[in-house]
């Protein structure tokens, strides 16, 4: 019988903002961080393809979305978050298993959105929507 692998929890998973070596890193109190990768194809089909199709990766590329609850202390649209559309965020880490455990590293961060929803009955929430500006790192090594 195979070895089913080893699940891992998504409760240790962090995210800090300035680096995952930084010790003054931002902390974000995220419920939820996703990261989509992908790279956009272009249609490279030809006379010699004998009938199939081809195409030829072009453009890396990563989207972002955070869930987190606002912090009473540390308003996210101000200083130092600055959480503003518009404004990048800088050295984004999201880590699978607490700080320096594998992770994703996005050197910029560019901000399209950044809704917050109010509901009676539950904490006040933003959501983070970001999008890759440049090179950014997939997780390696295990937990």
């Amino acid at each position: 019988m195979a070895n089913p692998g080893t699940p891992i929890s998504a409760a240790n998973c962090k995210v800090r903002i300035g680096g995952p070596s930084n010790t003054s890193a931002l902390v974000l109190y995220c419920q939820e961080w996703e990261i989509d990768p992908e790279v956009n194809y272009d249609d490279t089909t030809n006379f010699e393809g004998g009938g199939f199709g081809q195409q030829t990766g072009c453009i890396n590329k990563a989207k972002v979305r955070f869930t987190l609850w606002w912090d009473r202390g540390a308003n996210p649209y101000s200083n130092p978050l600055n959480i503003i559309p518009g404004t990048p965020m800088l050295n984004v880490s999201l880590f699978t298993n607490g700080v320096g455990s594998p992770g994703w590293l996005i050197p910029q961060l560019d901000i399209p959105r950044a809704p917050m929803v109010a509901k009676v009955d539950q904490v006040l929430k933003m959501t983070i929507e970001g999008m890759s500006n440049g090179a950014y790192s997939f997780p390696s090594g295990n937990t």
